[in-house]
């Protein structure tokens, strides 16, 4: 079990514990177990990597324990994705844990995970992972996923001027993934908002929603000229933008 080479493993581990029920009972009764605990670390390792289902319902807290800093950021990644199938609360404990991790594979993982369960618990912490540029658009969809129920909770976020300006910016991109008619009455009142990076990111979520959901009704005039004011303001800064550049090189003028 203790070996380098991961085909030994895994001939290790399912003649060890691939038998059956008395396997299963053997697995479970191995990592409940207090003594060796590199060996029961490596027994858990084989279960995350190889085991079967049933097998996978064997880990203990402990045995999850003592791979939540496992050196390998790949065996966090699959541990992750084991405990979006377990009821046990401590495993939401420990997805959490791996939500943060500094690994990103691992963080984009544990959102994965998290949208899957369908647990609104996990809602405060994929709200704050909106925040990671590396794993973003894994949290927009494992947030889309919850469907028109999380609508409420994105709205929110998106009022509380103490969310993170990242969070606040993605979650219109959120909302246009939800095809319902909330998702469209949630963003049309703000397309005034005052921020001009979440105006646009607005715009374009209504723009989406308008052209891949054709059974909900969009306000397409307000649309329309909210878009146009949005390119009108950004040739007027492009503009003076370039007047301001061309002050310090009058050559650029000619």
């Amino acid at each position: 079990l203790m070996d380098d080479d991961a085909g030994i493993q895994h001939a290790a581990f399912h003649y060890r514990f691939t038998h059956g029920a008395s396997g299963t009972e053997a697995l479970a009764e191995f990592l409940d177990q207090r003594a060796a605990p590199a060996l029961r670390q490596a027994a858990a390792a084989c279960v995350v990597r190889f085991g079967s289902e049933e097998q996978q319902h064997c880990l203990t807290q402990s045995a999850v324990d003592d791979l939540l800093d496992h050196d390998e950021h790949s065996l966090r990644a699959a541990l992750a994705q084991v405990l979006a199938k377990s009821q046990h609360p401590d495993a939401h404990q420990a997805l959490i844990q791996l939500a943060h991790d500094e690994n990103e594979r691992v963080r984009r993982v544990a959102a994965q995970s998290m949208g899957a369960t369908q647990n609104p618990d996990f809602v405060p912490t994929l709200l704050r992972m909106l925040a990671d540029d590396d794993v973003h658009v894994a949290v927009w969809d494992a947030l889309a996923g919850f469907g028109p129920a999380i609508l409420d909770a994105l709205v929110e976020a998106f009022e509380n001027e103490a969310t993170d300006e990242r969070v606040r910016r993605r979650i219109p991109r959120v909302v246009s993934s939800i095809p319902d008619q909330r998702a469209a009455d949630v963003l049309m009142p703000r397309l005034q908002c005052a921020d001009p990076v979440l105006r646009y990111n607005v715009s374009a979520a209504l723009l989406r929603l308008r052209s891949q959901q054709s059974h909900i009704t969009v306000d397409n005039d307000a649309v329309d000229d909210a878009l146009g004011r949005e390119v009108a303001v950004y040739y007027q800064l492009a503009q003076a933008l370039h007047r301001f550049c061309a002050s310090f090189n009058p050559s650029s003028q000619h």
